[in-house]
C-alpha cells in the first residue's frame, strides 16, 4: 500500500473502503487517430479530445479541438466518449491532468491514444466521485507517483493494478460528495464568467475613455462619427480639443535602476524591510507580493534616485510589459532590475496615467517600440517617447473615479474566485478522505 494511503488507512471511517482502481472500473482505454494525423477544426465530422483540451482545473476545453472522419471513427473500437467519463492525460509534460467529459456539444466523440478513458462499475463508484478523487491532491500526488521516464514522462496502462482509491461502500454517499463539490464547481465557473464579463465592461470603458473623455455633466463625449467638430487630430488619433497629446518624458520623470548600481551596489538580503518590486509584483493596478525580494533600508536610502514614493507609478519595462500599479505609501518599496520609476508632474493625476499605461494606446506603443522578437522588452529611452492623452487634471480625476469603480468590481469577484478555490480544495481533502462525512 502506498505511504500516502497508509497514512489515511488508520482515520478513514466505518463504511469507507480502500480499493484498488482496476478494482472499480468496467472500462479502462485509450484512444488512437488516423495514421497521418488529424483535420483541423474545419474539416472532419467527428471531434478527438487530447491532453490539450484538458485544464489544470479538471475542465474540458471545447475549443480548438481536432478532428477525425466518421469513417475512422466507426472503425475504432476503443476510445469513443460517453457523458461522465473520466479522462486522464497518460505522456507528456502535463501527465496526470484529469478531465471529467459532458456531451453538451457534440453526440459523437473520441480520445486519441494520449489520454486515457475511465468508466467505474456503477454498483462501486460514480464517475464524479472518481473525477473528483483523481483530481484532489491524495489522486494527484499518487498519479505522479506512478509517471514514469524523465526525457518522455507518462502513465503506463498497468498503473491501474497498484494505485489505492479510498471510497464510501455506499454509492449515494459518493454522489453527495460529488454534488456539493460540482455546486462550488457550477459557483466558481459562474463567478469566473463574472469576471469576463467585467473584464470586458473595464476594456470598452477605457477605449471610450481614453478617446472621448467626459463632459462638464459627467457623462462620455458624443463620439467623433457623432460630433467631428468636438475632436482634433493628433499622433494618437482623434481626441478632444481640450486634450493635449503628449511624450510621457514631457509629463514625469522615468527612472531605471542604472547599469553600474545594479551590478555594483544592489544586493537583496532575506527579509530586508524595503520590497524590491519585479515585473512578477506588479499587476493592473496591484500589487503581487506573494514572492518578493528585499533590500536594506539603507541600500534603499543609498539608492534614493530608485527608491519608489507615494504616487509613484511602477512598469515593468522587460516581460510583462502593459502591466502598472501605483505606490500608495513611503519607505516601503524599491524598483528592481527591469522595472521603471514614473513619477508624474503636477499637470498630471498619477491613477490617470496608471490606467492609461495599461490602455490600448499604450499597448500599440509597445508594439512600436518593442526591442526583442522572443521577449517583450522597451528600452528607458524610448519609453520616454510613449505618446499620452493629456485632458485637464479635473477631467482626469474624473476618468480615474469611473475606472476605480470598476475596477474595484473586478477585484471584489477575483478576490470571491480565490476565496471559493480555498473553499473546494479544503471541502475536497475533508470529503473524500472521509474526514468530514455526509448526511445521506
Amino acid at each position: 500500500m502506498n505511504y500516502l494511503i497508509e497514512k489515511l488507512a488508520n482515520t478513514i471511517p466505518n463504511g469507507w473502503r480502500i480499493l484498488n482502481l482496476n478494482d472499480i472500473l468496467d472500462t479502462f482505454e485509450s484512444g488512437s487517430r488516423p495514421y497521418g494525423g488529424m483535420f483541423n477544426e474545419q474539416n472532419g465530422s467527428i471531434p478527438s479530445f487530447g491532453g490539450e483540451n484538458i485544464d489544470q482545473k479538471g475542465m474540458i476545453e471545447y475549443n480548438n479541438i481536432k478532428k477525425i472522419s466518421y469513417d475512422f471513427f466507426s472503425t475504432m473500437t476503443k476510445g469513443k466518449l460517453k457523458d461522465g467519463d473520466v479522462l486522464i492525460n497518460k505522456d507528456g509534460a502535463q501527465t496526470g491532468k484529469v478531465g471529467y467529459y459532458r456531451n453538451k456539444y457534440y453526440n459523437l466523440a473520441a480520445i486519441n491514444e494520449h489520454l486515457f478513458l475511465l468508466r467505474g462499475d456503477s454498483f462501486k463508484v460514480t464517475q464524479k466521485y472518481l473525477f473528483y478523487f483523481l483530481l484532489s491532491d491524495y489522486g494527484q500526488k499518487l498519479l505522479k507517483q506512478k509517471i514514469t521516464g524523465s526525457a518522455q514522462p507518462g502513465l503506463n496502462s498497468r498503473f491501474v493494478n497498484n494505485f489505492s482509491v479510498i471510497i464510501p461502500e455506499g454509492i449515494h454517499e459518493q454522489q453527495k460528495i460529488a454534488d456539493i463539490l460540482t455546486t462550488v464547481d457550477n459557483i466558481i465557473e459562474k463567478t469566473e464568467q463574472l469576471i469576463e464579463k467585467y473584464k470586458k465592461v473595464k476594456e470598452g470603458m477605457m477605449q471610450d475613455l481614453f478617446t472621448r473623455g467626459i463632459d462638464e455633466n459627467g457623462n462620455l463625449r458624443p463620439s467623433y462619427e457623432q460630433a467631428p467638430h468636438l475632436y482634433k487630430e493628433t499622433e494618437l488619433g482623434m481626441i478632444p480639443k481640450e486634450w493635449d497629446a503628449n511624450h510621457l518624458e514631457n509629463i514625469s520623470d522615468i527612472t531605471r535602476l542604472a547599469g553600474a548600481e545594479y551590478s555594483d551596489v544592489w544586493y537583496t538580503v532575506p527579509e530586508g524591510e524595503i520590497i524590491a518590486l519585479r515585473g512578477y509584483n506588479v499587476g493592473e493596478n496591484e500589487l503581487d507580493l506573494s514572492n518578493i525580494e528585499t533590500i536594506t533600508f539603507d541600500l534603499s536610502k543609498r539608492l534614493n534616485r530608485s527608491k519608489l514614493f507615494k504616487g509613484d507609478i511602477v512598469f515593468p519595462c522587460v516581460g510583462s510589459i502593459g502591466k502598472a500599479a501605483l505606490i500608495y505609501e513611503d519607505n516601503r518599496y524599491h524598483i528592481n532590475q527591469n522595472i521603471a520609476k514614473i513619477t508624474p508632474n503636477e499637470k498630471m493625476d498619477p491613477l490617470y496615467l496608471t490606467y492609461f499605461l495599461m490602455s490600448s494606446h499604450i499597448k500599440k506603443e509597445i508594439n512600436k517600440y518593442n526591442a526583442s522578437s522572443s521577449q517583450p522588452n522597451v528600452l528607458v529611452g524610448n519609453l520616454r517617447k510613449f505618446s499620452i492623452a493629456v485632458p485637464k487634471i479635473n477631467e482626469q480625476i474624473k476618468i480615474a473615479k469611473k475606472l476605480s469603480k470598476i475596477n474595484d468590481v473586478l477585484k471584489k469577484e477575483e478576490k470571491y474566485k480565490i476565496k471559493l478555490k480555498k473553499l473546494k480544495q479544503g471541502l475536497m481533502q475533508d470529503l473524500l478522505t472521509g474526514k468530514v462525512r455526509v448526511k445521506v
